[in-house]
């Protein structure tokens, strides 16, 4: 079992991120917003995805169900303005329904988007999967969760003509304790991270205390919410300096799913579940897929 880094190496290796988040990470990222008039609220967070010329927002299962059952019309968010690009197509749930009924283990949702949906979202970056690491062993490697915290969000609603976001980004390593009574856990299709440390790093690369918009102190993982649906990076090792980290190592490993409050873990489902549902629902992919499954 791997030893998790000790406060002073953790907050060393947070110091070594905050020199240089790699862009393809904040310019992949989007946040999934739902539309009920007169207001746009925040439900999610996602990420960007390629695979050969399809192109896919990827994020939680349960992002979608909550809009679905708020009847709200689906979209997604780009950037600190909070521009709303409608994608109110049919949404592929790895539970196969949009309601609550049933358990997902994997609670993933990916949507197609169409050459008008991508072209409304700028020089947003759609990650390849030459992008993703399918590895199973994640238990040495150090990560950043990134995504947009709810409690960083505006609405656009009859007080406010614009939704404001902010992409905050997690610093932590792989939970290694005890995994006895953690509902819907399984260690084949999830990894588990710390929740325990302060090290946060803002979209400019700054170190920053994770705090309310009021200043009060926010909690881990509680506040959170907000970031479901968001990528798990892995953007080094432990057992490897930090200096020697380089941005071409980082890697795509997992969606962000739930929080164990009472325990301070974040789980993320491994990102083999998302193409497993993209291989299912889009036959027309397999061979591209299967030819990365191969290399």
């Amino acid at each position: 079992m791997a030893e998790a880094p000790n406060n002073a190496l953790h907050e060393e290796l947070t110091k070594a991120i905050a020199k240089g988040v790699p862009t393809a990470i904040r310019d992949s990222t989007i946040a999934i917003v739902g539309a009920n008039a007169p207001a746009v609220r925040h439900l999610g967070s996602g990420t960007l995805v390629r695979v050969a010329d399809e192109k896919f927002v990827v994020t939680a299962g349960h992002v979608i169900r909550t809009g679905s059952e708020w009847k709200a019309t689906l979209g997604v968010s780009v950037g600190a303005s909070g521009n709303f690009i409608a994608m109110p197509e049919s949404w592929i749930l790895s539970s196969g329904v949009t309601n609550r009924s049933g358990k997902d283990t994997y609670d993933i949702a990916v949507c197609r988007l169409n050459e008008e949906q991508v072209a409304k979202l700028g020089g947003q970056t759609f990650l390849r999967l030459s992008d993703i690491s399918f590895s199973e062993d994640v238990s040495h490697g150090y990560f950043l969760v990134s995504g947009f915290p709810q409690i960083w969000s505006t609405a656009c609603d009859q007080q406010a003509d614009t939704m404001k976001l902010r992409l905050l980004h997690l610093s932590t390593s792989a939970y290694d304790g005890d995994t006895a009574g953690l509902d819907s856990y399984n260690r084949r299709y999830h990894i588990l991270l710390n929740a325990k440390h302060d090290d946060f790093v803002d979209e400019s690369g700054e170190n920053i205390r994770f705090r309310m918009r009021s200043g009060a102190s926010a909690r881990l993982p509680n506040d959170i919410q907000g970031m479901s649906g968001c990528s798990v990076w892995q953007i080094g090792d432990v057992r490897i300096p930090a200096d020697h980290w380089h941005a071409d190592q980082v890697k795509l490993i997992a969606v962000e799913t739930s929080v164990y409050p009472n325990r301070s873990i974040i789980k993320a489902t491994r990102w083999v579940a998302v193409t497993t549902l993209l291989y299912t629902a889009f036959p027309e992919l397999r061979p591209v897929i299967d030819l990365h499954a191969s290399l």
